[in-house]
Parts: structure tokens; sequence; C-alpha cells
């Protein structure tokens, strides 16, 4: 079941990626929208903005248009985009997220740092929260289904970071949207 799943996140991916801007209609205005959430405050703070809404609707589209606008861009030098999906492994989505926000060099030094210990689930948090101290950054999480998914990754986005990060959440769920 994971590999049909696995293929339709890849279909999902593609479709919302290669759509061109001209073949949307009715994107422009929730695309501001979003962007005017984003930068409307000078909050220096992490801050979540989330997409919900029922399968099919443009949701990951949305979201791809967002993170590739040239304003998010210029603003946003660390930026990720993340499919969480129903079938999530905690520790892979942690490895992926610090793989595209930190780096895959990054990623092979802590594996290098616990050789002679099992690399688990709060290693990685401690590691990708640390990474984050210091940067801007601008992660998308796409189809978050559940609240555990959303607890494993949130605490990884909290903390000493000030700098006005903000991460884009997709989610067909109306999960309790507690950002701290």
């Amino acid at each position: 079941m994971e590999d049909s799943t696995s293929s339709i996140e890849v279909v999902r991916y593609k479709a919302a990626h290669y759509v061109e801007e001209a073949e949307l209609v009715g994107f422009a205005g929730p695309k501001n929208d979003i962007l005017e959430l984003i930068f409307r405050y000078d909050i220096a703070d992490v801050q979540v903005i989330w997409i919900v809404g029922a399968g099919g609707l443009g949701k990951t589209t949305l979201a791809k248009k967002v993170y590739e606008s040239s304003e998010i861009c210029a603003k946003f030098t660390c930026r990720a985009w993340i499919i969480v999906s129903q079938s999530f492994s905690p520790k892979q989505l942690l490895k992926e997220i610090i793989n595209q926000l930190l780096g895959a060099d990054s990623l092979k030094q802590l594996f290098e740092q616990y050789t002679t210990l099992i690399l688990n689930e709060s290693h990685l948090a401690d590691h990708l929260k640390n990474g984050l101290k210091e940067k801007r950054y601008f992660p998308v999480l796409d189809d978050l289904w559940t609240m555990e998914a959303w607890d494993c990754i949130k605490p990884t986005f909290w903390g000493d970071n000030e700098k006005g990060s903000r991460v884009l959440v997709t989610t067909r769920s109306r999960l309790p949207m507690v950002t701290e």
C-alpha cells in the first residue's frame, strides 16, 4: 500500500509543479492573500500559515505558487518543499527536512557524529532546531494528515529563532492549529 501512496504523492507533486502560471485560473487572489499574511506583520517569531481544504481543491498548486514567488525567493534563501503524506515516518521526515533546509553535508556530519550510537528522532530534531537558529527559513509542509505528524515537526521550528521565519502547511483536516 505504501508504494501506491508514494506513486500518488509523486503524481500530485508533479502535477502541482509543472502547471504553468498562465494555465491557472483563480489562483492570483488566494496567492496574494497568503503572501500578505506572510509579510503583513514584521514579527520575528516563527509563524505558521495553514491552507485547509478537501482533496483536489488545489492546495498544493496554490502553495507551489507561493513557494516559487519572487517575494518568497527574495526574502527566504533557506526554503524546502516537504511532502508529509498520510503514511509518513517521523525519522525519514526529519531527515528530509534537514537535507533540504540545512543541506546534505549537515545530515552527513550528524550521521558521522553518531556512528557508535543509534541516531533517533530526538537527535534529528535537536540537530534541525540548532541548525535553524540563525536562519530565516520557509518550508512548505504539503499534505499534513495528522496531529502526530504536526507534533513531530512543530517543535523543530520553535525556540531561539527570531529571524522572521514562516511555515506554510497544506492539509485536508481541520487540525487544532495551535502554534505554541
